[in-house]
Order: structure tokens, then sequence, then C-alpha cells
């Protein structure tokens, strides 16, 4: 079984989307994209290569609006950030190179 590693920008931007989501949504709507993000993860666990294939890493789709770019490395799934799809994409590139 592969093990999830959370980089900073991993943590960081699932907060930010979370915190969105509780202001805007209200918490039952927050709550359950927590819950989301748990089962893609453990689709992810069982499965590393569904996500789409970008250059250096993967991506999948947590919600019609967020996406989660990870990198599989080894036995490990390397979490780098959360992405909201309605955000500037240059923006993305830039968080990415953080990892």
């Amino acid at each position: 079984m592969r093990r999830v590693k959370w980089t900073h920008t991993a943590k960081k931007s699932l907060n930010q989307v979370y915190e969105f989501s509780n202001v805007v949504w209200g918490s039952n709507v927050a709550n359950h994209f927590l819950q989301l993000v748990d089962s893609r993860i453990s689709s992810l666990i069982k499965n590393p290569e569904i996500g789409k294939r970008h250059r250096n890493f993967r991506s999948i789709l947590i919600h019609k609006h967020v996406r989660l770019f990870y990198e599989t490395r080894n036995s490990e799934i390397v979490l780098l950030a959360f992405w909201d799809n309605r955000q500037d994409p240059n923006k993305l590139a830039v968080l990415l190179l953080k990892k």
C-alpha cells in the first residue's frame, strides 16, 4: 500500500479551499468537501494512476471546481496542491513550482 505525503502547499491550499467554502456556502458544504477529499485520496491509494497525466505530475477532480495535483514516487503519493479551477492558471504554475 502506498503512503500519502502532504506538502506544505497541499495543506495550505486545502485549508484555503475549505475556509472559502465555509464562508460562502456554510459548514455543511465545507465538511462535505473534506469527505470528498478523503474519498479521492482513498481512491488514489488503491490506484495512483487514475488521475489525469500532466508533464511531471497527475491531477484528480475532487469537485467540479477543485482539482488535486499530486506525484507518485515509488511507494509514495505526494499531494502537491488543491486548486480552484476558476483561478488564473498562471498562478497554478507558480504554486506547483513551490512544492
